[in-house]
């Protein structure tokens, strides 16, 4: 907050002279309280905090030990990648197509893109 050295005006002195007026003279002196032993923490805050920061640790340390150590490489296909070595998901199956399917005309497939045949006009520049 910034403060600003104005004079005080006629208002400003006879809020401040209204409100002092309105304050007792002299103040108040504090209630006194009976002295009592001050409160002893039931345990060590410091110590509380170390053991929950160990665990903490712990339970990080364990949980990366156990995800990088605690399971195996599942077995591996020796097939190569690709269309040629894909092996067929429908060997052995017994399905067949539906009397109510057959001899309908496959839907025709799209092969031709957004962009094809686009040309973009000339750009006349100064």
């Amino acid at each position: 907050m910034s403060q600003t050295n104005h004079p005080p005006d006629a208002l400003d002195q006879a809020f401040a002279d209204y409100f002092g007026s309105q304050m007792p003279r002299p103040w108040p002196a504090a209630p006194a309280v009976a002295s009592a032993a001050p409160a002893r923490p039931a345990t060590d805050p410091s110590r509380r905090a170390r053991w929950t920061l160990a665990a903490s640790v712990a339970l990080v340390l364990g949980g990366c030990w156990f995800l990088s150590n605690g399971s195996q490489p599942g077995s591996r296909s020796t097939t190569k990648p690709g269309p040629a070595g894909v092996a067929d998901p429908f060997a052995g199956s017994t399905a067949t197509m539906p009397d109510a399917l057959k001899g309908r005309p496959k839907a025709p497939t799209n092969t031709k893109q957004p962009g094809d045949g686009f040309k973009p006009g000339s750009i006349n520049l100064p």
